[in-house]
């Protein structure tokens, strides 16, 4: 089992947490002319005695999979993700290459910077497209949250095999670990606001306030007593691994018929997602907190505000958001001057 601060060879870095059990074996890459180390994801499970090796290749989790390519000639980190969908129960493959020049998503061989994605759909995910249509990847919220979480705003290509992002672990920890090992550096959020204001998209509101850093606060209201109704981020990378990043998606019992008729969700493996019940909370792997909900929330938010440059400088306060209402508040917000996005700046030295 992998620890923080264990290390594979060519100078790849791997940080898990310790509730991972990683199961490590060198696959080579002729293409690439790389040796490869492909890591399967495997509960932990504390609570579980029924998790063994006996029974570890039955785990759902088993077709989520991390490869971490550091090509032999071009010495160019790569990492390569495999997992399935949230929605479409698709294959998917992303490669991350670091690569100098804006961060870039491609899929089928035409790709976009992100200042050139637009939203075309929010139902209970967000999907962009580019070029009229020509690219388009669904749920790309838990990788944009990471890139924002890490402050990646330059030097990563993003190649999608496949519909949709992958599920992976449910939240963006693992896009995290995988960003992190590409070696780039960091810089500040480029989106702040510039006045007080008050955006209402439906029932969701988003309170904003001008301020010195980022300060992201998120209340949700959820028909369960177990789960705290609050979170909140002041933008620090370190806090956004260990606290928000590993929080999973979850869905309400009154949902499950809807996800069903639309074909959503499936083949969803248990460990990544929490089911919420009026009176009881469900949930596999490790172990639920509180605040898992709220910092999903919160999550998707930080991802979704990484189409428009955020996270944002200043106070954000967003109470009920979701997907749709993120992306209309956001627009909304820069269409009436509240967000000003500034220029540039050069990385973060490390």
């Amino acid at each position: 089992m992998l620890r923080p601060g264990h290390h594979l060879s060519n100078g790849v870095f791997l940080g898990f947490g310790e509730d991972l059990d990683v199961a490590v074996r060198a696959i080579p890459d002729p293409a690439a002319d790389a040796e490869t180390a492909r890591l399967t994801l495997r509960r932990r499970a504390k609570e579980d005695a029924g998790d063994s090796p006996t029974n570890d290749e039955q785990h759902p989790l088993r077709s989520h999979m991390i490869s971490i390519t550091r090509d032999a000639l071009r010495l160019t980190p790569r990492m390569v993700l495999e997992g399935v969908g949230l929605h479409t129960g698709a294959a998917s493959r992303v490669v991350l290459t670091a690569r100098p020049g804006p961060v870039v998503l491609r899929s089928a061989g035409v790709e976009a910077r992100i200042s050139e994605l637009s939203v075309v759909s929010s139902e209970r995910s967000t999907t962009v497209q580019a070029h009229e249509g020509r690219l388009r990847v669904a749920t790309v919220e838990h990788a944009f949250a990471a890139l924002a979480g890490l402050g990646i705003r330059s030097d990563v290509v993003m190649d999608v095999e496949g519909p949709e992002m992958p599920l992976l672990d449910g939240g963006s920890r693992v896009w995290c670990e995988a960003l992190a090992s590409l070696g780039v550096s960091p810089a500040a959020p480029r989106l702040r606001i510039t006045r007080a204001a008050s955006v209402e998209v439906g029932a969701s509101r988003y309170e904003l306030t001008p301020g010195s850093g980022v300060d992201l606060q998120v209340v949700v209201e959820l028909e369960n007593a177990l789960v705290g109704p609050f979170a909140r981020w002041n933008g620090d990378v370190e806090d956004f691994i260990r606290r928000i990043a590993p929080a999973r998606t979850f869905a309400q019992t009154r949902d499950l018929d809807e996800l069903a008729t639309m074909g959503l969700s499936r083949h969803v493996a248990p460990e990544a997602v929490v089911l919420l019940t009026p009176e009881a909370v469900h949930s596999f792997g490790r172990s639920f907190t509180p605040d898992e909900p709220a910092c999903h929330k919160l999550l998707d938010l930080v991802g979704d505000s990484y189409l428009f440059g955020g996270p944002p400088i200043g106070r954000l306060r967003a109470i009920r958001p979701g997907h749709r209402a993120n992306a209309a508040a956001f627009a909304q917000a820069v269409e009436q001057g509240v967000f000003r996005l500034e220029r540039a700046s050069s990385p973060t030295v490390s």
